[in-house]
């Protein structure tokens, strides 16, 4: 280990050194053998990192952003009913919202209620990889010769396996109804399908990185939701003010996605939690 004591010297080597600075630590457990080296996440530098860039930004750019507000209004509705009929449950719906919201951006389907079984499988996913994420759980990590014991790794090879059936069978069912000739929403999924050639992804890259819509923002949200509610119930005074302002700009109204744009206390409420993620 070499340590830098002076800015200037780390300052100098960061800039000139940038190239070889830039890559995330390398992830045995959970970037090589969950993952496949296949989640963007935990991608190292290099082509195939390159290829899921390109795909992401066309289809993740603000523009496009814009045109999910339906989609964002629709699962927000359904998550209020559940909140009201089981408000004690509000973590649960909060996962259910956001998996929810997830599916029909990667896919373009929706959930079968409740207790669809896709979502359960991607909460195990998610649930699956943020311990695997935990520093120090695995120790081949530190010491990389672990990988080659035999049986060490099979918790994170099955994990694995179930991530990539999921993913590839999320994506072939958007596909074969495709070449039915169905109706098919727009998605994520869908572009990959129309552009795998152009992008030169493989079958597994493309599922892979349809599927990592939820890495990347189904556990986040769900948690940002839970927290925001939790504060909510922890500081009624506050809670009111920010109720007062929503009835002032929207009025007994319901609320659409561009009218969250003008309330300042709402952004006040959810800039610091998304600042923490």
């Amino acid at each position: 280990m070499v340590i830098i004591g002076r800015l200037q010297a780390a300052i100098d080597i960061m800039e000139k050194e940038g190239a070889a600075l830039v890559d995330r630590p390398v992830s045995i457990s959970a970037g090589e053998t969950l993952s496949g080296g296949m989640r963007v996440l935990l991608t190292p530098a290099g082509e195939r990192f390159k290829k899921q860039r390109r795909a992401l930004h066309a289809h993740l750019q603000p523009k496009v952003i814009s045109t999910y507000s339906p989609v964002l209004m629709k699962h927000a509705r359904q998550h209020m009913f559940d909140l009201v009929e089981d408000p004690a449950g509000h973590q649960t719906h909060a996962k259910r919202y956001s998996a929810s919201v997830v599916m029909s951006l990667a896919y373009g389907k929706d959930p079968k209620g409740r207790d669809d079984p896709n979502i359960d499988a991607v909460n195990r996913c998610l649930t699956r990889l943020g311990h695997a994420l935990r520093p120090g759980l695995w120790r081949v990590d530190v010491y990389p010769f672990l990988r080659y014991i035999p049986g060490y790794l099979k918790e994170l090879q099955d994990g694995h396996a179930e991530e990539l059936a999921l993913f590839k069978g999320q994506l072939a069912e958007v596909k074969k109804a495709m070449e039915r000739g169905e109706e098919v929403p727009q998605s994520f999924g869908k572009y990959l399908i129309e552009r795998q050639a152009e992008l030169e992804l493989s079958d597994d890259e493309t599922a892979y990185l349809a599927g990592s819509m939820f890495g990347a923002g189904s556990d986040t949200t769900a948690s940002a939701i839970s927290i925001s509610i939790m504060a909510a119930a922890c500081y009624p005074d506050t809670q009111r003010r920010v109720q007062a302002e929503l009835d002032q700009v929207i009025g007994n109204e319901r609320g659409e996605y561009a009218a969250f744009s003008s309330p300042t206390l709402i952004g006040a409420a959810w800039n610091p939690v998304v600042v923490g993620f």
